[in-house]
């Protein structure tokens, strides 16, 4: 009877260009790992290119725009953030796959883990253990998800804020502060307080779930016809930026090297995500869709291929080093790649359905505003 009442007064929010964006940050992630992975394994690697770190950077712009867009218009409709029920949303969508992952990790899969490393993972703060401790590789995806969950802390804290210039200036300021304190960090790596802080900040990331809230701010005054920064919208919305933004993201993916000095602090790269989520958002004048069946289901199920895919990764690297490891190099990589790719959304469209869904059913109980084809 609750949810049938809940339901009543649920708002429909979903983009579908977004699930496409996620299906390239995940499989960037995938073959990131494919590549440092052979190596423990005895292959060579084909290319040594961070594509992981863009995968990552993709999904914390993403995580900051939605988050933010959907509780703008969760205020909106209702006229205030409920934060026990958002509260609720975020343990019921990340925490079950997060901690059968850990789990999994530390106690099926061998990778010498202490456990006062397990004891950090378990109390969310798996990027700080990454930074002082062993997390072994299998396990290392979830710094990320440490991350995301930290800025839920105190993201929603913004919407204390009610005018919504108000509340755009504190996140840019709050963003702008942590940059210094990270940049103030890498120009003194020698002091004994910005040197850590700075090393901390560099895997926090918050400053590129920011900019996403920022990008997520400015669309939906743009949608809504709110004056603050919409002249800027209007701007990024146009071809032009369209093309040299996309070309920017080609560009880091495909020719880091000669582009490294454009992208030495990676800032450019993430504004380049950022004009591209907000132009994805808006199917109507994108230049680009990414709406496709293969890519909303892989964009679906995104969050059990970042979690799970070492599995997959794992035992065919196994199986390739015990039984052909003397095949020529395209023919290891064509099986390696041709086999771990498929695994890995067969697994997580299995944890999708019959693990994941359950606690997306519960979820809905607590969501004014709903995603259709809800996955993060």
């Amino acid at each position: 009877m609750a949810a049938a009442l809940a339901n009543r007064h649920q708002k429909k929010l979903y983009f579908s260009n977004l699930d496409g964006l996620r299906a390239i940050a995940v499989m960037l992630v995938v073959v990131w790992h494919i590549e440092i992975h052979k190596v423990r394994f005895g292959f060579k690697q084909l290319f040594f290119n961070d594509t992981g770190f863009m995968g990552v950077s993709v999904f914390f712009v993403l995580s900051g725009f939605l988050i933010t867009y959907i509780l703008l218009t969760e205020a909106a409709a209702e006229g205030h953030v409920n934060f026990k029920a958002f509260y609720l949303r975020r343990i019921l969508r990340i925490w079950p796959l997060y901690f059968f992952a850990l789990l999994f990790g530390f106690f099926i899969y061998p990778g010498g883990m202490t456990f006062s490393t397990l004891l950090m993972c378990l109390l969310l703060m798996p990027n700080i253990a990454l930074v002082t401790m062993h997390i072994h590789p299998f396990v290392q995806p979830i710094w990320s998800i440490g991350v995301e969950e930290q800025f839920y802390l105190f993201q929603p804290q913004f919407f204390r804020i009610r005018n919504r210039k108000r509340m755009l200036i504190c996140i840019i300021a709050v963003m702008v502060l942590l940059d210094m304190i990270k940049e103030a960090g890498f120009m003194f790596p020698h002091n004994r307080l910005l040197g850590p802080l700075g090393n901390y900040l560099y895997f926090f990331r918050i400053d590129y779930l920011l900019i996403g809230s920022i990008g997520a701010v400015l669309l939906y005054n743009y949608k809504n016809g709110a004056t603050p920064g919409i002249w800027l919208i209007k701007f990024l919305l146009t071809k032009y930026v369209q093309v040299i933004a996309w070309l920017l993201f080609a560009g880091h993916v495909f020719t880091p090297y000669l582009l490294h000095g454009l992208f030495a602090n990676n800032l450019v790269f993430i504004l380049a995500v950022t004009i591209i989520v907000l132009n994805l958002c808006m199917p109507q004048t994108s230049i680009v869709r990414l709406d496709n069946r293969l890519m909303r289901y892989i964009g679906k199920v995104s969050y059990g291929i970042y979690l799970l895919h070492n599995i997959a990764l794992v035992s065919v690297l196994y199986m390739m080093h015990k039984y052909f490891a003397n095949l020529d190099l395209l023919t290891t990589n064509l099986i390696i790649y041709g086999l771990t790719i498929p695994l890995a959304i067969l697994l997580a469209g299995i944890s999708y359905r019959y693990f994941e869904s359950y606690f997306l059913r519960l979820k809905t109980k607590y969501s004014t505003v709903v995603k259709e084809g809800d996955d993060k």
